[in-house]
């Protein structure tokens, strides 16, 4: 369920990045929101709630949708793990471990390493590392099929 649920976020996402329109994604509490008209605009704001927030935000640079990622593995990491993958008492803590992009890694055997994986991308601190929505969609996908072959086609 945590994965067709990510499977469906990440779907708007991408859908977000190709039309410019972002009226059906209705995600909340990612720390930012504005609707951008292109792929390759960048925005300059900062609001809401700092967990989901990208390193780039909380240093005050410019963002793409490649911020729209870092809250996705934000919110998976969340989904997997049942907490927050940066934490602390304070905003200038928590931007400073943003920032570091240091967090505990994904050690319950039950989720595959490719899953884990692709949390670490999307947490990467350098935008331009980490994957498009496209991407993980694609990944995600062949990821399923191989589960459901493997899983349910095995004899």
């Amino acid at each position: 369920m945590i994965l067709q649920l990510f499977y469906d976020i990440a779907s708007k996402i991408a859908e977000k990045g190709k039309s410019g329109k972002s009226d059906n994604v209705k995600l909340g509490d990612f720390g930012i929101a504005r609707s951008m008209k292109n792929t390759w605009e960048m925005a300059k704001t900062i609001i809401g709630t700092p967990y989901h927030l990208s390193p780039e935000i909380v240093q005050g640079k410019p963002y793409s949708f490649k911020s729209d990622i870092w809250s996705l593995g934000v919110l998976l990491y969340q989904m997997l793990m049942l907490k927050m993958p940066f934490d602390a008492n304070s905003l200038p803590m928590l931007s400073l471990k943003i920032m570091k992009g240091n967090f505990a890694p994904i050690t319950n055997k039950a989720y595959s390493a490719d899953i884990k994986c692709l949390v670490k991308s999307m947490l990467n601190i350098d935008p331009d590392k980490r994957p498009s929505a496209k991407d993980i969609l694609s990944k995600f996908y062949i990821s399923l099929i191989f589960f459901c072959r493997v899983k349910y086609y095995k004899k």
